[in-house]
């Protein structure tokens, strides 16, 4: 995975590499289309949201809102039925391996 960190927090920066990695892993996103999307997400809602609310919200959550808003860009009010329909309401297990142990699965 490609490292960077579009904030000047580097925590956050964390949590948004996470987000790149999700949208590779799971959302078959490449490398540099999941960068753009994760930079140009963050760029929108910059001022507008604070850190707490994207450590709130997960990295998993936000890599399902990316792709369902970004890349299907589906109907914004039915997000939550299309992430259930689809299984998005959890992450899969071995995301949560990835955050345990901090290495990236590329498999």
């Amino acid at each position: 995975m490609t490292d960077f960190n579009p904030s000047d927090d580097e925590e956050l920066g964390q949590l948004l590499a996470l987000v790149h990695w999700c949208l590779v892993r799971y959302f078959d996103q490449k490398e540099n289309v999941a960068k753009t999307l994760v930079t140009e997400y963050y760029e929108r809602f910059r001022g507008k949201i604070s850190d707490d609310h994207y450590h709130h919200d997960g990295a998993w959550e936000i890599a399902t809102k990316i792709y369902y808003h970004s890349v299907l860009k589906l109907e914004p009010s039915q997000y939550v039925d299309w992430r259930t329909r689809h299984g998005h309401n959890r992450p899969p297990d071995n995301y949560f391996e990835r955050l345990r142990t901090g290495k990236i699965d590329r498999d």
